[in-house]
C-alpha cells in the first residue's frame, strides 16, 4: 500500500485493494468521480463540523475529506489496516479503532456520518441506531440486491473483499431500516448499472479500457440513472438522511 504526497486530481487510494480488483480508469473516472461527486454535494452546506468515516477501511475517504479541510475521524475495527493506512500518509489523520455497533463518542458530536459500503457488513438496526446516537446528518452508499449483474459477479467471480457475512441490501429494506430508527429520509437515488462488473472483468482480463470506452461507459450510466425501471436495477444505493 503507498500514499503519494502531492496534490493530485486522482484521490489516493489503497492499492492493494481497489487498484488490484478493478480497471484503474475506470474506477478513477467513473466510479470514484461519481463517489465524490455525491459526498461532496452532501457536504456543500457544511461550514465547520466534524465528519465520521464510518467503516472508513483503506482510508480514501479519510484523506479527501481531509485534503477538503473538514475535520474527519475514520472508525474501524481492523487495527492492522489502519496502523499501516496511518504510518504510510503524509497527513495527520485521525483514525479510531472500535465496533461498528459501539462508537466511543458523545451523543451528537458528528454533524455527518458518511458510510460507502459498510451497511451490508453489518447489522441494520444495531449500526442504524449507533450512527443515529452519534450523528445528526447521514449519506450511505450501498450495494443493491436487486442488481443482477453485481449478484452474479458475486457468485462466480467473488473478489478479495468479499465476506460469508456481508448482503446486499434490499431498497425498501435500507428505507424502512431507516425510518424505524427514526432518520428522516431526504434524499435516495441508485447509480452504477454495469460498471462495477465491467470493470472487474477488464481487470481480469488484464485488459487496459480505451479512453472512447470511458466516455461510452460514463453516458451509458448517465442514461442508466434517468430510466424509470433501469434505475430501480442500478448497483449501488445513495441515501441520505437527517435526525
Amino acid at each position: 500500500m503507498s500514499y503519494v504526497c502531492v496534490e493530485s486530481k486522482r484521490i489516493l487510494i489503497d492499492r492493494k485493494l481497489d487498484i488490484i480488483l478493478y480497471d484503474k480508469r475506470i474506477l478513477y473516472n467513473i466510479i470514484r468521480m461519481k463517489e465524490i461527486e455525491l459526498i461532496m454535494e452532501f457536504l456543500s452546506f457544511v461550514k465547520s463540523s466534524i465528519i465520521l468515516d464510518y467503516g472508513c477501511g483503506t482510508g480514501w475517504l479519510t484523506h479527501l475529506l481531509y485534503k477538503k479541510r473538514f475535520r474527519v475521524i475514520g472508525i474501524d475495527k481492523d487495527a492492522q489496516l489502519l496502523k499501516t493506512v496511518k504510518k504510510e500518509s503524509c497527513f495527520p489523520l485521525e483514525f479510531v479503532i472500535c465496533d461498528a455497533y459501539h462508537l466511543p463518542f458523545k451523543n451528537n458530536i458528528f454533524d455527518s456520518v458518511i458510510g460507502v459500503g459498510i451497511l451490508h457488513h453489518l447489522n441494520l438496526p444495531k449500526s442504524l441506531l449507533e450512527v443515529k446516537r452519534v450523528g445528526n446528518r447521514f449519506l450511505f452508499l450501498e450495494p443493491n440486491k436487486l442488481n443482477f449483474l453485481s449478484h452474479i459477479g458475486r457468485v462466480f467471480f467473488p473478489t478479495e473483499t468479499h465476506t460469508t457475512t456481508e448482503e446486499p441490501i434490499i431498497p425498501l429494506h435500507l428505507k424502512m431500516s431507516l425510518k424505524n430508527v427514526g432518520i428522516f429520509i431526504e434524499k435516495e437515488k441508485k447509480i452504477f448499472l454495469i460498471v462495477f462488473p465491467l470493470a472487474r472483468l477488464l481487470k481480469l482480463l488484464r485488459t487496459k479500457s480505451p479512453v472512447f470506452v470511458i466516455k461510452v461507459i460514463f453516458v451509458f450510466e448517465s442514461l442508466a440513472e434517468r430510466v424509470p425501471l433501469v434505475k430501480q436495477l442500478n448497483s449501488t444505493i445513495v441515501i441520505q438522511g437527517r435526525k
